[in-house]
């Protein structure tokens, strides 16, 4: 298992990858595989993805700034886009760093990059707790939330 108590440097690791691998890593990140969206995410994986999210200041302040663009897009309907006067104020570097972060946990942990509800359910998670719905992302409420939304897992062994 990847190592995830220090990620400093995860930006330099990416870049790396994708340097080393060329086209062949960017195809491998995008590659397009219905069996693989579907994977089953587990419980493990969405916590520490978002745990990580809080845990990194950098990190945390852009899972801030999704949040609050979030409440900018539910409050218009769940939609937002170019034309808007709301779009110029998206957090678009917040939305890369958080992209980037993902693929390299993705690399990491050896998660399928696709199965987008890890990145989802992990920002939300992590968003849901900086706005105090969850004392933490491993909260008897939060796990509760997570199990019964039908798209994550219980690992094997319980909680």
């Amino acid at each position: 298992m990847a190592d995830f108590e220090d990620i400093t440097g995860w930006r330099e690791e990416l870049q790396a990858y994708y340097e080393e691998g060329g086209q062949e890593a960017v195809d491998y990140i995008y590659r397009h595989d219905p069996e693989v969206f579907l994977v089953s995410t587990r419980l493990s994986q969405v916590q520490r993805f978002a745990e990580l999210l809080l845990k990194d200041p950098e990190l945390r302040d852009a899972t801030a700034q999704q949040m609050e663009w979030l409440k900018v897009v539910d409050a218009n309907g769940g939609a937002v886009g170019r034309g808007d006067p709301e779009w110029d104020n998206r957090p678009l570097e917040a939305h890369i760093l958080m992209g980037d972060f993902y693929e390299w946990y993705c690399l990491k942990s050896g998660y399928p990059h696709e199965a987008r509800h890890l990145y989802s359910f992990g920002m939300f998670t992590a968003c849901d707790v900086l706005a105090g719905k969850y004392e933490s992302v491993r909260s008897k409420a939060c796990v509760e939330f997570l199990l019964d939304s039908g798209y994550i897992e219980q690992d094997e062994g319980g909680l």
